[in-house]
């Protein structure tokens, strides 16, 4: 009886400690980051028009961020979330003509500078296989010095710039017919309209003497005119060069086919994790939708009911589904801390202010102000108002946060590095993190918010 007894105190000490280990074992972290999609996008984030039931149960099953907060665009928030550290710190945040970087095309000479130390490379110090698909957007370099493969991922298949009209086959075409087709209008109906208004110019003109000066702004205008669309149009066929499509080092596909490629980052996804199950891994899915122009595979297309906008996010949907349920069939869903992020917010309106067209524009979600007053954010991406830098966030870890939580504390991109750095006990002396862990949050919600203490440096 004695013995008995002792057998099961023992299997009941040894189940506590696997239980004790299973929790406190490094996790596996896959990273979901979107581009510019909006705060008021996700139907657990309010938006009543479309659901999306499988990032929604995301949210269900961890803990829900209703303050997190990003920078207005691209790159800078890229760099945040991989630094931990405000942009500014690594040139990020610095531009000649906008209040910061725009990279475009691999001839630019930015990119994150090579002694900054990333997410990635802290994983990969620590046993880490670590991948990257999709979107970089944080440089080129000569001789490719700024590529994922040099910040620390073992792995990167996707573009190493943004997702712009050019890197859609259809929006070239239609650009360039419009290119032509404007020349052809202008040297029709603007033509008699300038030359009827110019008549008019050099009879009035005339009386005072200035009629050469008219005829020579009239021929400048007309000329400096069909030039400047003829050059637009060239260039906009010319920037196909810089839509490329990455394994590696090496170019696999120029230009790439942009409907089809939320299909091939859910397929690589699904391979890498298939390859790397049994060691740890980080994952980052760096999803190139939302971004305009919006696009979805033939299989997405119509589907929403409601414009492209709607079947691209029909499809981020599906997307997120079949990696968490490939993490389900390899039996990591405990020990993987799912991370779910946007990079902006939505981009909502065309360089000058002008608002996108519908369907194909997000939202910013309605929000209660200190008022208890139920308002709509305002402004979108690259803007400095809330509707362009509160984003969706959402943290999965089965093993430690409670499910179907939420947390209002302020947080923002910049917290995920420290976050895995305190994970891994790794500490920095060398360098200065503007962000703060939020370990403590991810085992109780309702922990004030480290960035409360006003600590800045």
């Amino acid at each position: 009886m004695a013995s008995h007894c002792g057998f099961r105190l023992l299997l009941s000490f040894l189940a506590v400690a696997v239980s004790f280990a299973k929790k406190t074992t490094n996790p596996n972290i896959v990273m979901f980051l979107v581009d510019d999609l909006g705060y008021g996008d996700l139907s657990c984030y309010g938006n009543e028009t479309l659901k999306t039931p499988n990032i929604d149960r995301l949210a269900s099953e961890g803990l829900k961020f209703t303050r997190m907060y990003s920078q207005s665009s691209c790159t800078p928030s890229r760099a945040a979330l991989l630094t931990g550290r405000y942009p500014i710190r690594s040139g990020m945040l610095r531009g000649r003509v906008l209040p910061f970087e725009i990279l475009f095309s691999p001839a630019q000479t930015g990119g994150l500078p090579e002694n900054e130390y990333t997410l990635a490379e802290m994983l990969k110090q620590n046993g880490y296989a670590t991948g990257i698909l999709g979107k970089w957007h944080l440089g080129f370099g000569s001789g490719g010095k700024y590529l994922p493969t040099k910040h620390g991922f073992d792995y990167f298949y996707g573009i190493p710039m943004t997702h712009v009209s050019t890197c859609e086959p259809s929006a070239v075409r239609s650009r360039s017919l419009l290119g032509f087709l404007f020349v052809y209008i202008l040297f029709t109906y603007k033509l008699w309209g300038g030359l009827s208004v110019g008549v008019f110019l050099i009879w009035l003109f005339s009386l005072i003497g200035k009629r050469a000066l008219v005829y020579l702004h009239l021929i400048l205008f007309l000329f400096s005119m069909t030039g400047y669309y003829i050059f637009l149009d060239f260039s906009l066929i010319r920037a196909q060069e810089s839509c490329l499509l990455m394994k590696n080092d090496d170019i696999i596909e120029q230009p790439y086919k942009a409907e089809n490629m939320t299909l091939k980052l859910t397929q690589e996804a699904l391979l890498y994790l298939s390859r790397h199950g049994n060691n740890p891994f980080f994952l980052m899915i760096s999803y190139l939708t939302l971004h305009s122009p919006v696009f979805a595979s033939k299989y997405f297309e119509g589907r929403s009911g409601i414009g492209r906008y709607g079947d691209a996010l029909m499809e981020l949907d599906w997307s997120v589904g079949q990696v968490i349920q490939q993490l389900k069939k390899q039996g990591l869903e405990d020990n993987t801390m799912v991370i779910f992020l946007s990079d902006n917010g939505p981009y909502i309106f065309e360089p000058g202010g002008v608002p996108t067209a519908k369907g194909v524009g997000g939202s910013t979600g309605v929000v209660e102000n200190s008022r208890g007053e139920f308002v709509r954010l305002r402004g979108g991406k690259a803007s400095p108002f809330e509707g362009g830098v509160r984003i969706p966030g959402i943290i999965r870890w089965g093993a430690v946060i409670p499910a179907n939580t939420e947390s209002r504390a302020m947080v923002s991109l910049n917290d995920i590095f420290p976050t895995v750095a305190d994970i891994l006990n790794v500490t920095f002396t060398d360098r200065i993190i503007d962000g703060k862990s939020l370990l403590p949050l991810l085992r109780n919600p309702t922990e004030i918010s480290k960035h409360n203490e006003h600590d800045w440096n």
